[in-house]
């Protein structure tokens, strides 16, 4: 289990740790409380980013999204008996329109990139 609040005798709350088989924090008020837990919070996020398999290059969603298109696209072209041809064409549509925007978001970010390496 780890460990759970109780609320003491006289209104405030303690934990109490399976782990340490003991109270770790005691009379401590709801904020107090709530405090704490957004503290355990921060530091679990500041571990978060320390972490190289949890932040991630950018790359891996360019990746990623550049999949997705080519299912949706692969999924109409190969099943193009099961779509209207007004459905093939829309989605054709929306997937050239989504890989000029992917497009033009990649040439942006590569000249503020090449903007930051200059100065």
């Amino acid at each position: 289990m780890g460990s759970f609040i109780a609320r003491q005798p006289n209104g405030l709350l303690c934990r109490w740790s399976s782990v340490v088989d003991n109270i770790t924090h005691y009379n401590m008020s709801d904020e107090d409380y709530i405090e704490y837990r957004a503290e355990c919070a921060r530091k679990e996020a500041r571990l978060d980013l320390q972490n190289p398999f949890f932040v991630r290059p950018f790359s891996e969603i360019l990746e990623k999204r550049d999949e997705d298109l080519v299912l949706l696209y692969i999924s109409v072209i190969e099943n193009e008996q099961d779509y209207t041809p007004e459905e093939v064409l829309e989605t054709k549509n929306k997937v050239n329109r989504l890989q000029t925007e992917f497009d033009n978001f990649v040439k942006e970010v590569s000249k503020q990139k090449e903007v930051n390496n200059e100065g």
